[in-house]
């Protein structure tokens, strides 16, 4: 059977947006029942459609009858299989979040004292969240036990004598809460912890849903943060701070507009990005640039593999070596869903390199798909996770069905096709979460993306060179910055034309069934009639055919 990680995953998929529904209880046995009637279906059409095909002996036509019944099995056992364990993981994942969130309502009146372990750090502007494990709460005789706990705090950041007069800015990673706090230190916050609630309005930003694909269902605004114990993990100290140096360095060789873009572009960080840049970026649909995802990932990984492979290491030392430094990468980058999707899915490349077997990107991509929503399962509702992994199934998938249907053999044409793709799958996905359609994405798209791996080749040379050299950094990024001011211009160019974004709210379940059926029908009553069309002229003139 081909692909059976994608049919697995795709049986997960469904068995989790079953059990993460809230009116929804599903049972075993009913899909169990279901499967087993489709499966009685499709037996019977299989047989019915061997019986009219008349092959040309009885022991073939068995032979090839038992081969798809075996598939057609293992197709099914792989849904089921794959629906049941999601089924069991979405359950067990609400429950735990419903049980949280029940304790945080009982303590949300009055302060509370919060102690856990730092999982995660990030710091914006002059505040800081942290990301508490093993979490314990009290409320005078009340007590409660958390499994992951959101916290925000505002950076205590002292400035320096004179610092006002000489117009420096604050130095938070010297003087502020960033100095004190490492991952793996014990801390304890006092202030009100409260449950995230959901949407009270049509079309409002669903907070509860948000918070719970970070594995939390409640959040706590503190202060008085003291460290109590433990001690900061020297792998993640070190990530951490080769991110600040990254980051200062872009700071003394970039104006300060280039430097937050090229923070979001290779370190993950957006603390510094301007909201009225973010917002043209996502009005346009080119807000994917400015998330770490598989093409970075592509030419990061992909770089430092060639590199390693160049210098004589194997094929084996060459994939450990890299694998090391890109997971430590998406780590560093804030390991979000698109991030650790990719560096999965680049892994799978250089195994299936030291197996010496062939690589499936759709393979590839159940792998992660199952490995993350065992891990998160409302990483479902996420859409960087939905836009992450919609593109890669557009590419991988649609495109490249479509591309080997109609043997397309030009490049511009493969392009067209992939961008063409992408917008149809991602169309819907990002409607349903931003309720507004960039009409010519598409197009910016085309001209926007070759671009993006010199803009981040101009970035890493200008890190690298401007670690000892800031005239040689400064022109290393300079590539980088008329780049940035091309996309600048695109976008203003893009926005004075007439309906360059469609304001069409968020569309229905029926909606999105209908849009992706018509879609389907039509595209395969094109590509069949293109194929027919085909074989009509080689049959009428096959002597030309062969000659071309």
């Amino acid at each position: 059977m081909k692909r059976p990680l994608v049919i697995l995953a795709a049986g997960y998929v469904l068995g989790e947006v079953l059990a993460l529904q809230v009116n929804t209880a599903v049972d075993i046995g009913i899909l169990a029942r279901l499967f087993a009637a489709a499966a009685g279906v499709l037996w019977l059409l299989e047989m019915g459609r061997d019986i009219l095909c008349l092959p040309v002996s009885k022991k073939k036509m068995q032979g090839r009858s038992n081969r798809k019944h075996k598939v057609l099995l293992l197709f099914l056992v792989c849904i089921l299989a794959g629906a049941s364990a999601g089924l069991a993981r979405g359950r067990q994942e609400k429950e735990i979040l419903d049980i949280e969130e029940s304790g945080a309502r009982a303590m949300a009146n009055g302060r509370v004292l919060v102690k856990g372990q730092i999982k995660k750090i990030e710091q914006k502007n002059e505040t800081i969240t942290l990301t508490l494990e093993g979490v314990t709460a009290e409320a005078g005789k009340k007590t409660a036990e958390f499994r992951r706990i959101m916290v925000y705090a505002e950076d205590e950041v002292k400035e320096r004598d004179g610092a006002k007069e000489r117009g420096e800015t604050k130095e938070k990673d010297e003087s502020g809460l960033g100095a004190i706090l490492a991952v793996g230190q014990r801390v304890q916050v006092r202030g009100k912890i409260t449950p995230v609630e959901g949407p009270r309005n049509p079309g409002e930003f669903d907070f509860r849903t948000y918070y719970r694909t970070k594995g939390t269902a409640c959040r706590v605004y503190g202060e008085n943060l003291t460290v109590t114990g433990g001690e900061e993990i020297p792998y993640y100290k070190g990530i951490t701070g080769f991110r600040k140096w990254c980051a200062g360095i872009l700071d003394k060789i970039c104006v300060p507009e280039d430097a937050a873009v090229f923070k979001a572009v290779l370190l993950g960080d957006t603390s510094d990005m301007n909201p009225e840049m973010r917002d043209m970026y996502q009005r346009n649909g080119i807000s994917h640039l400015l998330a770490v995802s598989g093409q970075h990932l592509a030419i990061i990984g992909g770089g430092i593999y060639l590199m390693i492979r160049r210098a004589g290491a194997g094929y084996g030392k060459a994939g450990m070596i890299s694998a090391v430094l890109v997971i430590s990468y998406g780590i560093m980058t804030g390991s979000s869903g698109s991030a650790i999707r990719a560096v999965i899915m680049i892994v799978c490349l250089w195994l299936a390199a030291v197996k010496g077997r062939s690589y499936d990107t759709l393979s590839a991509l159940g792998a992660a798909a199952l490995i993350l929503l065992y891990r998160q399962p409302y990483l479902l509702y996420h859409s960087g996770f939905e836009l992450s992994f919609g593109a890669v199934l557009a590419i991988s998938g649609l495109g490249g069905w479509v591309q080997s249907f109609l043997e397309l053999e030009r490049a511009w044409e493969k392009t067209l096709l992939i961008s063409l793709s992408v917008q149809i799958v991602l169309t819907p996905i990002v409607l349903y979460h931003y309720f507004q359609h960039p009409l010519y994405g598409i197009f910016l798209n085309l001209l926007v993306i070759p671009l993006v791996s010199i803009l981040m080749y101009s970035g890493i040379l200008g890190i690298v060179l401007g670690s000892f050299w800031i005239q040689g950094g400064v022109a290393a990024v300079g590539a980088g910055h008329y780049i940035l001011r091309f996309y600048e211009l695109l976008c203003k160019f893009a926005e004075g034309l007439p309906g360059y974004s469609l304001v069409l709210g968020r569309p229905s379940p029926g909606s999105l069934v209908m849009y992706f059926g018509i879609y389907g029908m039509g595209t395969a009553v094109v590509l069949f009639c293109i194929r027919g069309r085909s074989a009509f002229i080689r049959a009428k003139s096959p002597a030309r055919c062969n000659a071309y």
